[in-house]
Order: structure tokens, then C-alpha cells, then sequence
């Protein structure tokens, strides 16, 4: 499996990028570690959330097993540039019922745009950013 970083490289956009649609990238932000780990390509948020936690999707969704400290992070590249962020909402939220503390989705953002700050890509201009809430207490 892969490793947790804190620096994003070309190589992780370039392994990791193209999910679902060309040029997205989606990441999870772990709070505990403060570090993020890329989402393959062919995979689920959720699925991704049980091979890493080794457990099952009906432990997440009764909460046995807590998730809630991995916060996804989608970012969108455009013209060889970042040009957005989607923070807070993927399957693990929608399927899972998951739910995050808001400041931990706000670590996250925060963490994200430093993440992006000093990738090795630049940011668009007109860069969007959308942090949802929908999930979080």
C-alpha cells in the first residue's frame, strides 16, 4: 500500500491523478498524523477506507471502527495547474454516513492549500475551493 506524505510530488500526481475523470487526484487528510495518502485510481473512497483500516464497510457504517479522522480531499487539475479543491465529501460521507468534526475539516483545507502552495504545480488563476460542511458536527 502506499505511503503517507506531506509533500506532494510529480510523481504522486502522475501515479494518482485520473480518477474517474482526467485530471482529478483525490487524497485523504489523516488528522491524526496530519499527512495525506493518495486514493488509486480504480478505487472507492470507502473501499479504500476499510483496506486501510483493515475492516469492513458495515464497521464504518455502525461506527465500530472510527473513520471520521480521514477527511477527503479532491483537487482538480487543469492546464498542468491546480485549479480546485473539494474538501470534506466523497463516498466514505454519502454511502458510509460518516461524519467529521468541523475543525478537523478546516485542518484539512488548511493542510491542503499548503499542500498545494508548495506542489510542484502552479495554482490556476481564479483557483476555486469548495469545503463542505454537509458532513460535519
Amino acid at each position: 500500500m502506499q505511503k503517507y506524505f506531506t509533500k506532494l510530488k510529480t510523481s504522486i500526481i502522475n501515479s494518482y491523478a485520473g480518477r474517474k475523470h482526467q485530471g482529478i487526484l483525490s487524497l485523504f487528510y489523516n488528522v491524526k498524523n496530519k499527512a495525506f495518502i493518495a486514493i488509486p485510481k480504480d478505487v472507492e473512497h470507502a473501499v479504500f477506507i476499510t483496506k486501510l483500516l483493515d475492516t469492513t464497510l458495515e464497521h464504518i457504517k455502525d461506527r465500530s471502527i472510527d473513520s471520521s479522522y480521514f477527511i477527503p480531499v479532491t483537487v482538480i487539475i487543469s492546464e498542468g495547474k491546480f485549479a480546485s479543491i473539494i474538501i470534506g465529501i466523497s463516498s466514505l460521507e454519502m454511502g458510509c454516513d460518516v461524519i467529521h468534526k468541523k475543525q478537523d475539516i478546516m485542518n484539512a483545507r488548511n493542510a491542503a492549500i499548503v499542500l498545494l502552495g508548495r506542489g510542484p504545480l502552479k495554482i490556476k488563476k481564479g483557483f476555486k475551493e469548495h469545503t463542505s460542511m454537509k458532513f460535519a458536527y
